[in-house]
C-alpha cells in the first residue's frame, strides 16, 4: 500500500513545473479579542428596537380595530371593528 501511495505522489511530482517559485509565506494577523455575549446582547437590543419603531404604527391600528363590551354575566366579549357579532373571549 505504502510503495503505491509513494508511486502515486512521485508521479504528481514530474507533473508539476519545474519554474515554480517559491513565494515567501503569508502572515495571518491574529483575530481581535471580543466577548461575543456583549455584542449578541447589543444586536438583540437593535434587533428589538428596530422591530418597535417599524411594527408600532401596524400594532395600535390593529389594537384600535377590535371593540370590547360585557356580556350580562360579565363575560368579555370582542369584536374587530363593526363586523359581525361579538364572541366570547377565551381565558388563558
Amino acid at each position: 500500500m505504502r510503495v503505491i501511495i509513494a508511486l502515486i505522489v512521485w508521479t504528481l511530482s514530474l507533473m508539476l513545473p519545474s519554474n515554480v517559485a517559491v513565494s515567501d509565506p503569508v502572515i495571518i494577523p491574529p483575530m481581535p479579542q471580543y466577548s461575543p455575549a456583549v455584542i449578541e446582547e447589543q444586536e438583540w437590543t437593535e434587533y428589538h428596537s428596530d422591530a418597535v419603531k417599524e411594527y408600532e404604527d401596524e400594532f395600535t391600528a390593529l389594537f384600535n380595530s377590535y371593540e370590547i363590551k360585557r356580556a350580562k354575566n360579565n363575560a368579555l366579549m370582542i369584536r374587530r371593528g363593526n363586523s359581525g357579532s361579538y364572541k366570547f373571549a377565551k381565558k388563558g
